[in-house]
């Protein structure tokens, strides 16, 4: 494969080895923590078991699946203090969500619109959603925060947060966050997208990348995750 750029190369290198480093500091972390369990045979046939190519960069955590996997870990811990990797994971995964809303305060803006509150895809699934904390900590900072998510009805949406107002494509919005790749979101075209608040925002951010095919107007900052476009 080619990278664009001696930069990335130096990245992609040194960002392998720290991911070996990163594996052989979690093994040796489970061993302690799991101390009444032998663990060689789970650290011998982990590494060829998972696969990374599947993870893709977002806002917050990389689904439902994962998340609770490491929630399930640290609650079967023999000393879970000791887990010292997941519990910064899981930190760290929440405090992406956290640094978009402040990215955007800091850039002046006012008004978002959320497009998904479910943690999957065509699945009405809160649990240790992303959304959920991106549209509180918004409100908390000051921010207008509407939602659109077809899978709830206004009450549930309301139940997340009673200051969040109910989301129209047509309303003019400052910014726009693309959480969750719904089918709906994923059926809109470049006609029906240029009638919408999306069109002309100020900066869409699209995590599950579902309009990147997409034009936006000229003055649009489109954002996906890792793209390097929003600073």
């Amino acid at each position: 494969f080619r990278l664009e750029s001696i930069k990335l190369a130096e990245i992609y290198e040194n960002s392998k080895k720290s991911l070996q480093y990163i594996h052989a500091a979690f093994m040796n972390q489970l061993s302690v923590s799991y101390a009444k369990e032998d663990v060689r045979e789970v650290v011998k046939y982990l590494t060829r078991e998972v696969s990374f190519e599947k993870n893709p960069l977002s806002v917050g955590a990389i689904g439902y699946k994962t998340a609770s996997a490491n929630e399930h870990l640290l609650a079967g811990a023999t000393i879970a203090e000791d887990l010292t990797i997941l519990n910064e994971a899981q930190k760290t995964n929440f405090a992406i969500v956290l640094r978009y809303a402040d990215l955007l305060k800091q850039r002046g803006v006012k008004s978002v619109l959320i497009l998904g509150l479910s943690v999957r895809a065509d699945q009405k699934d809160l649990r240790l959603s992303p959304s959920v904390m991106l549209i509180q900590y918004l409100i908390q900072i000051g921010v207008l925060v509407s939602v659109i998510d077809m899978l709830y009805t206004e009450d549930e949406i309301r139940a997340v947060d009673e200051n969040i107002i109910l989301g129209s494509l047509e309303k003019d919005v400052d910014a726009v966050i693309c959480m969750v790749g719904h089918n709906c979101f994923r059926k809109i075209s470049q006609n029906e997208i240029e009638s919408t608040a999306i069109f002309s925002s100020q900066i869409v951010i699209d995590n599950p990348a579902v309009f990147q095919a997409l034009k936006f107007s000229d003055e649009t900052l489109y954002h996906i995750p890792g793209d390097g476009k929003l600073y």
